[in-house]
């Protein structure tokens, strides 16, 4: 439209539009120099395929990052070691497609990918029929977006079938569709191009796609795979060396990448380390293990097969060894042997640590190495400290020399220790009485980060304190905390994680450790200028606990649901345990989660308050609606009953007037609305224990279980029969669930429908559940018995027995790598809950006759055997008088022998030991055959 035909309003409508898009445009170029600025995107492109840097795995559990001051980061960091969990068939074409599974990078990679393809030829120059291009690249979009399994089958379906339809597509499609099915974790369709369009043929595919399916192939965790495609990739460049087609890689005229060399060197590694968990079908064989697939559960053949994993990756650092095994374009680099070298110390193995260090040194371009060959160094000397313990020299004092030694060397060679040097040095320079040298280091660390890299240098302090915390040095850690994370304008700046670390220390009871080695002097806490509290007795950890939250608060540091599951574990009184509760969810206003409550939970049930705890778990069944069917939340419910009633007490509960409901963070209102909506306080309201437990497993089996008993109290019954209008959305129950609730009973004296009756009808229902009958449940289901001995053998004769084995025999089907140690564990914990009911009865006699059936079954009567016989007599001791003299009358024949009984019973259980001291004083004669 010209401007002569244009009225007015139709010039203004587009210059309008002209302005508007321009404005967006600004506006978009502003945004992106924003994020460029902030790090958000990447800046400098960079392939995917390649091998990033390595993530380390400290002592801490605790990731950090990667870095070298002065040189380029990860240009020399080993390949990281896969995890013993991960994900076996990671890759794999049946888990590949999952929406949740395919990562942001991975999907960013395929769509460069397809880009790059957008803009080449689909075949040859001189082809006159060039195959068609549309398809394939609508397949390859279909890849990218692929967001289900269906999506990502159906995508490669379709590119399968156009590259053998059409197999003159350019190699150069060929490499970019190869990579693209390698990340997506298709390497079916992979494998099948590589083999069909580059072996035989006078081109060695680019780098960029052979990389992509190493890295796929070592997740799957295919070892033999990727040493076959290395080996077809030598013998490709072997067989057309000089005639390459592909000008514009040179890779092709050197040979085959040096990071495929490495990635391979990663892969057996994580077949040295991990190669005990690799089971099943995920188990695979390298050609080197060939010959010892006939002797696969043999530990000892595992431990063979992981050193010859090891001696592989050492022959291929070997000079000219990589070369003439894989063609490999040259030397190992550094990556190479710092790769080999951090997964020999991971495992401990100083042998192999040396003579990686050997072949290095002889290398002269690379010297002594670089900060990653120190660092694994230090990993390999602590590692062997266990190996040392047995020995003369002290292993921390021993340990601590190697790493003065190490840091010498550091200083000479002008290389700085990075983060994971300082954690690896901290514990024996803090152990040495080096903190001064210590607090340097840590000081030079803050200074160099300044304030680029706070959240990495916050995270670094984190691992910091959570290994001297391991170490049970909390002095120093908390030395450490005041010094650079408590100062006003500190760099980093605390954060509630680092809180978290010390007051989840004082939680677990660590303390000051004590130095006892014969050299060693007691520690001068003069050096640790500490706002805290003395660390050496253990009335102290709650005060200096709650004296750290203060200090958070102090400093408007918000806590987080772990600040308070911690802190619930120093409270031992229900009023302080409602208190901290209702501060965290009214004053700090956080939102509790479900292991939030489970900790208030636990801290009433260690206060022995059963009816606040039950209103705990009102409150949390009110407010969260989504984990309101949890397993774990309704057998905490249960474990409440299950520990409350170890007392013997009977007690009702009283839930609507106990601490936590009438001085809790539940307003009025919300009050009514829990008792009318909750349910369970409601219904729950003045039963006992035991009846509680049963009402609460009677609504998660939905099955009326107490109206089998006609023994029931009329008001108990009622409440059985309007359950199932109560509503409740609780889960079905499982193991845990029965186990706590014969737990209950089997402490129950008052409560009707308790004993022989109410423990068979719970085993019987448990089995037409299909709750397997586990050693925890049938130790609880015959303490239930009480000192009925008869009965409980009768039980066992006739139904638990059975059942018990035949599970036995089905584990053991269907775990053959079952430790023998384990097997029949569950039978052992079943006889050892007969032995309790024989102390109950005062029966020696028979718990002697059990001691001959356990040998009949191939089984040994241990300590725990007669222990569990003393426990029962020792709660047989606490009953009223007339029960005890009505079990003398009845068992009056036996009392003559009763002594002698228990003497046999007491040599039938102790096993001698030359090591066991407590048999060094014993003037007793035994006679072993």
């Amino acid at each position: 439209m010209g401007l002569s035909t244009m009225n007015l309003s139709q010039w203004e409508n587009h210059r309008r539009k002209w302005v508007h898009d321009r404005h967006v445009v600004v506006l978009l170029i502003a945004s992106l120099l924003f994020l460029v600025s902030r790090h958000d995107v990447a800046v400098e492109a960079t392939f995917v395929f390649s091998v990033r840097p390595a993530y380390r795995r400290t002592n801490t559990g605790v990731a950090l990052m990667d870095s070298r001051r002065g040189k380029k980061e990860g240009a020399s960091s080993p390949v990281s070691i896969l995890s013993s969990t991960s994900s076996k068939n990671a890759g794999s074409s049946s888990n590949a497609g999952r929406a949740k599974t395919m990562a942001h990078d991975t999907r960013r990679a395929i769509r460069w990918v397809v880009e790059s393809t957008e803009k080449l030829e689909p075949g040859d120059n001189d082809a006159q029929n060039p195959p068609p291009m549309e398809p394939l690249l609508s397949a390859l979009h279909r890849l990218h977006s692929a967001g289900s399994q269906r999506d990502l089958t159906e995508a490669g379906r379709k590119i399968e079938y156009l590259c053998q339809e059409y197999p003159d597509y350019s190699l150069t499609v060929q490499e970019r569709v190869m990579k693209a099915t390698a990340l997506a974790g298709l390497v079916h369709i992979t494998m099948d191009i590589f083999q069909r369009s580059f072996i035989g043929r006078s081109a060695l595919p680019s780098s960029m796609s052979y990389i992509a399916l190493l890295q796929t192939l070592r997740r799957m965790r295919k070892v033999n795979e990727m040493r076959q495609v290395l080996v077809d990739l030598g013998n490709i460049f072997r067989q057309n060396h000089g005639k390459q087609t592909n000008d514009d890689d040179e890779n092709n005229h050197r040979g085959v990448h040096t990071t495929a060399l490495n990635i391979y060197l990663a892969a057996l590694c994580d077949a040295s380390i991990y190669r005990s968990n690799m089971g099943g079908k995920s188990r695979e064989r390298g050609s080197v293990t060939n010959a010892l697939s006939n002797n696969d559960s043999n530990s000892d053949i595992n431990e063979t097969e992981k050193c010859q994993y090891f001696r592989e990756a050492l022959d291929l650092l070997q000079p000219n060894a990589a070369h003439e095994t894989f063609a490999i374009e040259s030397e190992p680099d550094l990556r190479s042997y710092n790769t080999v070298l951090n997964a020999a110390a991971t495992a401990g193995r100083m042998d192999m640590v040396n003579n990686v260090l050997a072949l290095l040194y002889d290398r002269d371009e690379y010297g002594k190495g670089d900060i990653y060959t120190y660092n694994a160094r230090l990993k390999a000397t602590v590692s062997t400290t266990a190996y040392m313990a047995d020995t003369d020299v002290d292993p921390t004092l021993a340990v601590y020399d190697e790493l003065f030694f190490q840091n010498e060397k550091l200083s000479l060679d002008s290389i700085l220790p990075d983060k994971y040097t300082i954690n690896l040095v901290l514990v024996p320079l803090i152990q040495a009485k080096r903190l001064e040298e210590t607090l340097r280091l840590l000081g030079d660390l803050v200074n160099e980060y300044g304030d680029i890299a706070e959240t990495e240098l916050s995270n670094a302090f984190a691992a910091f304190l959570t290994t001297l915390v391991k170490a049970n040095e909390l002095d120093a850690a908390e030395s450490i905390f005041e010094t650079f994370l408590l100062p006003a304008k500190s760099k980093p700046r605390p954060s509630a994680r680092h809180f978290n670390v010390l007051i989840n220390a004082y939680c677990s009871g660590h303390k000051k450790k004590k130095r006892t080695t014969k050299n060693d002097d007691a520690r001068d806490s003069s050096q640790f200028d500490s706002i805290f509290l003395p660390s050496s007795t253990d009335s102290n950890t709650t005060e200096r606990a709650m004296q750290l939250f203060d200090t958070m608060l102090g400093m408007d540091i918000q806590p987080d649901v772990y600040t308070v599951s911690s802190l619930m574990s120093f409270q031992s009184k229900s009023e302080g345990i409602t208190r901290l509760w209702k501060q965290a969810a009214l004053d700090l206003n956080i939102q509790l989660t479900d292991v939030v409550y489970r900790s208030i939970i636990s801290a009433y049930i260690r206060a022995n308050d059963a009816s606040s705890a039950c209103w705990a778990f009102a409150v949390m069944y009110h407010k969260l609606g989504s984990k309101r069917r949890s397993i774990q939340n309704w057998n905490a419910l249960l474990n409440v009953f299950a520990k409350c009633s170890i007392s013997g007490v009977s007690s009702t509960l009283a839930i609507s007037s106990s601490s936590a409901a009438v001085h809790g963070p539940i307003q009025n209102d919300e009050f009514a609305r829990i008792l009318e909506q909750g349910g369970v306080s409601h219904f729950l309201e003045g039963l006992t224990f035991a009846d509680a437990s049963r009402f609460i497993l009677n609504g998660m089996a939905e099955r009326n279980m107490g109206s089998k008993n006609r023994n029931e109290s009329e008001g108990t019954q009622e409440k059985f029969d309007k359950e199932d209008r109560c509503g409740l959305e609780a889960p079905l129950p499982d193991s845990q669930s029965y186990c706590l609730v014969a737990s209950t009973m089997s402490h129950d004296r008052t409560s009707v429908g308790s004993g022989t009756d109410a423990a068979i009808d719970l085993f019987r229902s448990s089995q037409e559940a299909g709750i397997p009958p586990d050693g925890r449940f049938l130790n609880a289901i015959f303490r239930c018995f009480q000192d009925d001995i008869e009965g409980a053998i009768q039980m066992w004769k006739t139904e638990i027995g059975q059942a018990v084995r035949v599970y036995e025999r089905r584990r053991s089907q269907e775990k053959q790598t079952v430790s023998r140690r384990r097997d029949g564990q569950n039978i052992i914990a079943a006889y050892h809950g007969l032995f309790h009911v024989c102390g109950r009865a005062n029966r020696p006699d028979m718990a002697l006759r059990l001691v001959y059936a356990m040998a009949k079954e191939g089984m040994d009567a241990s300590e725990t055997s007669l222990n569990c016989y003393m426990a029962g007599k020792g709660e047989a001791s606490k009953e009223p008088r007339d029960e005890k003299e009505k079990r003398s009358l009845k068992d009056k024949s036996l009392a003559i022998l009763a002594e002698q009984y228990e003497s046999l019973l007491t040599i039938e259980c102790s096993k001698y030991s030359k090591n066991d001291r407590r048999r060094f004083g014993e003037k007793t004669v035994r006679i072993i055959l």
